[in-house]
């Protein structure tokens, strides 16, 4: 059972019952982060709000992220019995790229991915990674409390591969790239391209 900040240089594990943000984004905004606890989304860009729902299982909406990568689209159990999901309202990040949604009636949106530079929620961009993992709040009106021994082992799966992909950190490569048809210099075309990295996940 995680109740810790993971904190490294590269990376923040803003666990359920973290109930700030810790200073170092003040201090060094360009750390990794995977948000755990929903009442922190507009602290860290992800949604302007959140809610939740009782659920075991989401909905995968796009596997070709590294997050999501090993999963088939459509329904994943990520709870050994029905559990409290997260969901990111009413307005989610303009860059975010969302992976998954509740499975539920409303189809509310979970496990959302936001890349360097993506703009985040309050329109600027953001200096690191973030993501959103589908689970954490604590349910109202006596429904309990979110426990993360209810997380299966694709739930575990789909923590570690956030972790993974939030830490990985950031390297901008500029090269220049020419191309020209035929034996005519004055039929060639230049330019720079950045690559940034794209780790694997275990």
């Amino acid at each position: 059972e995680q109740r810790v900040i993971l904190q490294t240089s590269d990376v923040i594990y803003l666990a359920k019952d973290i109930s700030t943000v810790p200073a170092i984004l003040s201090t060094d905004p360009s750390v990794g982060i995977v948000c755990e606890e929903p009442s922190l989304y507009p602290d860290v860009g992800i949604a302007t709000a959140s809610t939740w729902g009782m659920v075991d299982s989401i909905d995968i909406l796009d596997n070709s992220h590294e997050i999501t990568k090993p999963f088939a689209l459509g329904p994943l159990k990520i709870f050994s019995s029905s559990g409290i999901a997260a969901y990111a309202s009413p307005t989610i990040a303009p860059g975010g790229q969302i992976l998954a949604d509740g499975g539920d009636f409303f189809s509310n949106k979970t496990l959302i991915a936001i890349g360097f530079d993506g703009v985040l929620s309050a329109g600027a961009a953001a200096p690191a990674r973030r993501v959103s993992l589908p689970w954490g709040k604590d349910a109202t009106f006596g429904m309990g409390t979110f426990d993360f021994n209810n997380v299966n082992d694709n739930g575990l799966s789909i923590m570690r591969r956030t972790i993974t992909w939030a830490a990985a950190p950031i390297v901008v490569t500029s090269i220049s790239v020419t191309l020209q048809v035929g034996t005519d210099s004055r039929n060639r075309a230049q330019t720079q391209v950045q690559l940034l990295n794209t780790p694997g996940a275990p």
